[in-house]
């Protein structure tokens, strides 16, 4: 009879059974993009991560016979009494994964949170998402990747899908760039409009311009929250080896912060190339020949609602296909299915569906005292 056992990770021997499992399970999946394990472990430092100076942490791995087969990690928003998993790993093995999951509802359970959400990867703004079709592709840089049993798994443990993303895809850059780019030089003023290339100069100062866009743009997405100050900091850092200050813009209407343009590298091929990028050297390699990408990752293209119509949002499309005009192809971070400003935007720009990813919930059993 086979021995199931759920533990914390407490120690560096479960920090390295954590980091690990996913080699286990990937080997030999040529669309395995490996994990920056220094990153992972980044994100998942409740002491250094400002997430989670207001939020809880646990991190879980379940063991058959003494071999780690199954891992997530167990946040609960103090704020909002929510409940997200995320990091998810397992074999194809229904019973550790329904062990690894009691231990999650039975801590929702005393904390009296009646849902458990996600994957999110570590919170909300983070990789979120299991993915629903198109598993013989790479995914993309911040994208999330995953067996198709994994969704299967969901529904044997009675998950159910309450929101649906979608991320967008460009084959065609050439001929959009062509639809909007009709002078030789791109404008970077247009009537009181003004694109700004960010600066690691000025960075305090575009991260709260672009906080302060992104709080109005995006108040009505799916789990919004406003997000502090030195969560950005973290956050870039988590992005840096793929973004670029020549990849990111602010417009402006006069002296106001009025949208945003941020995209990145997408550098997965990369960080397979150095399998998951970790040591000092790759990561320099990386930052050296990251230009040499054929795809652009959108990351976020926002607009305050009142300037969604503009002229600046003409600007913003002009200077968006000046960076589209560099690569083959482009693929945009998800969408949740029924934004329709965002879906607008990508419509526009003509990107099409590319991908599914579900965010599952499970309401949770309450135990009464």
């Amino acid at each position: 009879m086979s021995d199931y056992k759920v533990i914390e990770v407490r120690d560096k021997a479960g920090w390295k059974d954590f980091l690990s499992l996913p080699e286990r399970i990937y080997s030999g999946n040529p669309c395995w993009v490996p994990e920056i394990k220094s990153e992972v472990r980044r994100q998942l430092d409740s002491k250094r991560n400002p997430y989670f100076h207001s939020n809880k942490l646990k991190l879980f791995l379940c063991y058959k016979n003494g071999d780690c087969i199954s891992r997530a990690s167990f946040v609960v928003n103090t704020r909002d009494r929510e409940a997200y998993f995320g990091y998810f790993e397992s074999i194809n093995d229904f019973t550790a994964v329904k062990y690894l999951f009691d231990e999650m509802f039975k801590i929702c359970s005393q904390e009296k949170i009646s849902q458990l959400e996600g994957p999110f990867n570590p919170q909300y703004y983070g990789s979120a998402g299991l993915l629903l079709n198109n598993f013989k592709e790479m995914p993309a840089f911040y994208e999330i990747y995953n067996p198709e049993f994994y969704n299967e798994l969901m529904a044997q443990l009675g998950f159910e899908i309450i929101k649906i993303g979608k991320t967008w895809k460009n084959t065609n850059c050439t001929e959009v760039v062509k639809k909007y780019l009709d002078d030789s030089i791109t404008p970077l003023k247009i009537g009181d409009y003004s694109c700004k290339k960010v600066s690691w100069l000025s960075i305090f100062k575009d991260i709260r311009a672009i906080s302060e866009i992104y709080e109005e743009a995006f108040s009505e997405n799916y789990h919004y929250s406003q997000i502090s100050f030195s969560e950005y900091l973290y956050l870039i850092r988590r992005l840096f080896l793929a973004i670029s200050p020549s990849l990111v813009y602010i417009i402006y209407f006069k002296n106001e912060p009025a949208g945003f343009i941020i995209s990145m590298y997408d550098i997965n091929p990369l960080i397979k190339k150095y399998n998951g990028a970790n040591g000092i050297f790759k990561k320099i390699n990386i930052l050296f020949t990251r230009k040499k990408m054929a795809r652009l990752l959108v990351f976020a293209y926002g607009m305050k609602k009142k300037y969604r119509n503009s002229r600046g949002f003409l600007l913003g499309t002009k200077i968006f296909c000046k960076l589209l005009s560099n690569f083959k192809e482009s693929v945009g971070v998800w969408i949740t299915e029924g934004n329709t400003a965002s879906e607008s935007i990508a419509n526009h720009l003509e990107y099409e569906p590319y991908k599914e990813f579900g965010i599952y919930a499970k309401k949770v059993i309450q135990i009464s005292n």
